[in-house]
């Protein structure tokens, strides 16, 4: 039988996982976009190839 502890401890374990793909992912885009900036792309130009607004590339460039 589940307790209503058990659905809780679920719950978070579900959205726990969800929060670390994502973060996951961003870290995957910042690393891209890092190696872009070292190989000389300007961020207008990443912003143009990545279709990422410049607000969200700087973002991204942050948590590296």
């Amino acid at each position: 039988m589940r307790t209503v502890a058990y659905k809780y401890i679920e719950e978070g374990r579900i959205r726990g996982k969800a929060e670390g793909i994502q973060i996951g992912e961003a870290k995957g885009e910042a690393k891209l976009l890092k190696m872009m900036l070292k190989n000389g792309h300007s961020i207008a130009a990443i912003a143009s190839i990545t279709k990422l607004s410049v607000a969200r590339i700087k973002q991204l460039l942050n948590l590296i």
